[in-house]
């Protein structure tokens, strides 16, 4: 792993050479550096606005990786040694992301930990249980943070250029300049969620959500998420009468999905419901952003209670609770 992180306080002007490496061992007094561009070019995601980027190079003798993290979504200029690397960048501003063999270009992995069935809504104060941490053979994963990345297979610096590939045996490009670009993209499509057509929505104390079917991480090196299949967690929030909002960000997926609904009624009987939604992610136009959309669900009328509420998060991020007072709906 690495040593000391170094805090970036937009010193742009500073943004060089080994102020920026993660792991002070590179930093050798007799190393040969010299300097190298990074431009990114965001034409593949217009909209992007990470609130900081990573770059690790990778030596082709196997030494450690060397990283630069800038602020914002523009990078700059560094220092490196002579010779061969390859590079992922990605965005550092993530909470719930894990790194893997981040040592190792064909093996560095972002994955998410471990979480449990009813933590998609939060908890209540005092109540640290977050439901089963396995459902239907999967384990039960954090979803991911929205993520930018790029990759380059192979690079090679001199003194007077670099040149680099994104694909090994790809088209090599040059910059005599020693400019190196990169095209990030978002690699975590979103998936939303809606459900209408509720009947007794009222009587609902709590509603917990989770999808199975989803990768457990991404890598790097072929941009590509895993096979491995779990189950994640979300929010669902009350948008008006009747209906109910939510989505999350996945790596990818790799198995059937199912969507499982589990209902807290006001006088505490809880009734579960499960929907096959393969088919909607499939075919939905739009792989980065997917919809799927549920309606028509009959719940019994147990009352509204007086201190019943749905919990709701923003994004998975704010947790709010809202009394279900029909005097008081904001709706």
């Amino acid at each position: 792993m690495y040593g000391t992180l170094v805090v970036l306080l937009g010193l742009s002007v500073l943004l060089s050479g080994c102020g920026l490496i993660f792991d002070y061992d590179n930093c050798k007094d007799d190393a040969e550096l010299t300097g190298l561009t990074i431009h990114a070019d965001w034409k593949y995601a217009e909209t992007a606005d990470p609130e900081g980027m990573a770059y690790l190079f990778f030596p082709d003798d196997g030494g450690r990786c060397w990283r630069f993290d800038f602020p914002g979504r523009d990078a700059g200029h560094i220092e490196l040694p002579l010779g061969g690397d390859a590079m992922v960048c990605f965005n550092d501003d993530t909470s719930d992301i894990l790194l893997s063999d981040d040592e190792q270009f064909e093996k560095i992995t972002a994955s998410t930990s471990a979480s449990g069935l009813y933590a998609g809504n939060g908890n209540k104060p005092g109540n640290d249980y977050k439901g089963p941490t396995e459902w239907n053979g999967e384990p039960v994963r954090v979803w991911p943070d929205k993520m930018w990345a790029a990759k380059i297979s192979r690079l090679h610096l001199t003194d007077d250029k670099v040149t680099w590939t994104e694909e090994t045996g790809g088209e090599w490009n040059e910059s005599s300049i020693r400019e190196l670009v990169v095209f990030p993209r978002q690699i975590t499509p979103r998936v939303r969620v809606e459900v209408d057509s509720i009947l007794n929505l009222e009587s609902v104390k709590a509603v917990n959500a989770w999808i199975s079917g989803m990768s457990a991480s991404f890598r790097f090196s072929d941009m590509s998420c895993d096979g491995k299949a779990v189950t994640h967690p979300f929010s669902l929030g009350r948008s008006d009468s009747g209906r109910l909002r939510g989505s999350l960000m996945i790596f990818g997926r790799v198995a059937g999905n199912i969507m499982t609904l589990r209902f807290v009624m006001s006088n505490g009987e809880t009734i579960e419901k499960s929907y096959d939604v393969t088919d909607q992610l499939t075919q939905s136009p739009d792989q980065m952003d997917m919809l799927v959309r549920i309606c028509g669900i009959e719940l019994p009328d147990t009352g509204a209670g007086s201190s019943g509420g749905l919990e709701v998060s923003v994004d998975g991020w704010t947790v709010i609770e809202i009394e279900l007072d029909d005097n008081n709906l904001p709706f």
